[in-house]
């Protein structure tokens, strides 16, 4: 995967394409999908199956369509001519249901309540569709509540009535979801401190555990990614050097830590000369070469070495970002 590509609920996102996961599977249009595999597999669709397994998989979560798991057998081609033919990838499978008649043409006597159409909020792809598909509708209005459902209906104020309901609604969910969330950080806060007291009287303090991020940048526009980000902080076996591993739901990596910039440059040094940094993963110590590491995920290979001496809320850690003791 690209360096400099954003991976979230396996969509990714590069060089403004989105790709679905597993197999990094690009969308396909449907009238292409129809010509490739309806009535029958053609040579292209033959190749784009044994290219890449996912590929059927990868559709339908390009499409955000909802199936039976059940159904999934083989490579996926059962499945994918049933939802080809029944016509569920199609941007107008939902208005045809509901709000078209039988020539095509608008019909307000079909449906007469609000529809709320549910969207990943991950299928950037699929969100365009249904809107475009709204779109083409004569004299239906559409609004959405929330990022993930867009209601739709023959009278605006009913739809925008609808729509602010359910925003409330949403709202005093986050604020539930916040409140409980303050609490469990207050009792990892407590749980922290007990164990802070304890560690002290045994062998004195230590930076190494776990800490709750603080970034309001992040929070403010990933706020259901980002409910709780954490850096965990390891001991590397050499003086002042840390290794700490975050995960802030939508960025992810390492980073390496000292109060003194010179032992923190040839460290980094030293890691660039094994190829540390290409791969960048962290692996236990060896006995060859004795240079302790830590064992985490496949990462992006951008570096995040702070070289100053930024401070770390709490207990005056060198390093970023703002961190805190859990519950702080």
């Amino acid at each position: 995967m690209p360096a400099n590509s954003i991976l979230r609920d396996d969509f990714e996102f590069c060089h403004d394409q989105f790709f679905a996961h597993p197999g990094r599977v690009e969308p396909v249009e449907v009238s292409a999908l129809r010509s490739m595999f309806l009535p029958r597999l053609t040579p292209e669709a033959d190749k784009r199956l044994r290219d890449n397994h996912g590929f059927v998989q990868g559709q339908i979560k390009h499409y955000g369509v909802d199936y039976d798991k059940r159904e999934l057998t083989g490579n996926g081609t059962k499945l994918l001519k049933k939802l080809l033919k029944e016509g569920k990838l199609d941007k107008e499978f939902l208005f045809k249901k509901y709000f078209l008649g039988p020539s095509g043409k608008p019909d307000n006597t079909k449906t007469t309540e609000v529809l709320a159409v549910p969207i990943p909020p991950s299928s950037h792809y699929r969100k365009g569709r249904v809107i475009d598909g709204a779109r083409n509708v004569r004299g239906l209005y559409y609004e959405f509540g929330s990022r993930d459902t867009l209601y739709t209906g023959w009278d605006r104020v009913v739809v925008a009535r609808a729509a602010s309901a359910h925003g409330a609604k949403a709202e005093r969910q986050r604020k539930q979801e916040k409140d409980e969330r303050d609490r469990k950080r207050k009792s990892m806060y407590s749980d922290y401190m007990r164990e802070a007291q304890r560690a002290k009287g045994e062998k004195g303090w230590s930076h190494v555990g776990r800490y709750i991020v603080d970034c309001k940048q992040i929070e403010g526009q990933w706020p259901e990614e980002t409910k709780i980000m954490r850096l965990s902080i390891y001991e590397t076996g050499h003086s002042d050097i840390f290794a700490a591993s975050f995960n802030f739901g939508v960025i992810e990596g390492i980073m390496v830590l000292s109060s003194r910039k010179g032992v923190l440059e040839q460290y980094c040094a030293r890691l660039d000369r094994e190829d540390h940094y290409e791969t960048a993963t962290m692996t236990k110590a060896t006995t060859t070469t004795g240079v302790p590491r830590v064992t985490t995920r496949k990462l992006s290979s951008t570096r995040w070495v702070p070289r100053g001496r930024p401070h770390v809320a709490g207990d005056g850690l060198p390093g970023t970002p703002k961190a805190r003791p859990p519950g702080h």
